[in-house]
Order: C-alpha cells, then sequence, then structure tokens
C-alpha cells in the first residue's frame, strides 16, 4: 500500500491494492490468521493518503495492465515462461485496441501500446 500510495498521481500503481474492493477484508483475514498464529507482524495503517487523488478509469487501469504485462514479458529473455500469457489470447490487441477508443472518447490521456 505503501508503494502504491507513493506513485505520482496518473502512473500506474505497482500493485493497486485500493483498486479491489474487498482489500481491507483481505487485509483484516491476514492479520487475524497471523494473530491466531502468534506471529509477531506490524498492523498495517489503512490511512488513505494525505490526498484524495481522482481516481483513474478502469479502462485506463485495465489498458496500462496489458502494456505492462506485454512489456515485462517481451523482455524476458529467450525461451521463458511467460507469467501473464497475454499472447496467448486470441482477443488480446482487439480489448487493447477497445480500450484506447473507450480512452479517446473519453478524452484521457494515455500512452498507446507499441506492437
Amino acid at each position: 500500500m505503501e508503494e502504491d500510495d507513493s506513485t505520482p498521481q496518473g502512473e500506474m500503481k505497482p500493485y493497486g491494492v485500493r483498486e479491489y474492493p474487498d482489500w481491507r477484508e483481505q487485509l483484516d483475514s491476514i492479520e487475524a490468521e497471523l494473530s491466531n498464529r502468534a506471529e509477531t507482524f506490524n498492523p498495517i495503517s489503512i490511512t488513505p493518503p494525505t490526498s484524495s487523488p481522482k481516481p483513474m478509469p478502469v479502462e485506463l487501469v485495465l489498458y496500462e495492465r496489458i502494456k505492462a504485462h506485454l512489456e515485462y514479458e517481451d523482455n524476458l529473455p529467450a525461451g521463458s515462461e511467460k507469467p501473464y500469457g497475454v499472447r496467448r489470447y486470441h482477443d488480446w490487441k482487439q480489448q487493447a485496441d477497445e480500450f484506447e477508443q473507450v480512452l479517446e472518447d473519453k478524452g484521457i490521456t494515455f500512452t498507446k501500446i507499441r506492437w
């Protein structure tokens, strides 16, 4: 959460923790399990960031994730396993193109994927 919260506004959050609607419940469950096991841990502060940045449109978040996964996999050494397997999905480019169109229609600034 700290890394996500310290990411400048407009950039993709590395983990996107707050994008998941159940993130607080997941955090509570993990901390409860650690307590049940008598593990020592520092509880995570869930205080929101001091400024309330405007959330990124979901289309931009999804588009940026496709782009980041493609760039990551394209930079792996030849023969390496592709953990996301983006190119294995027959419609990945179509989905990215559709997100681009929505972003353009909404006037949202984004950097296009280099094919």
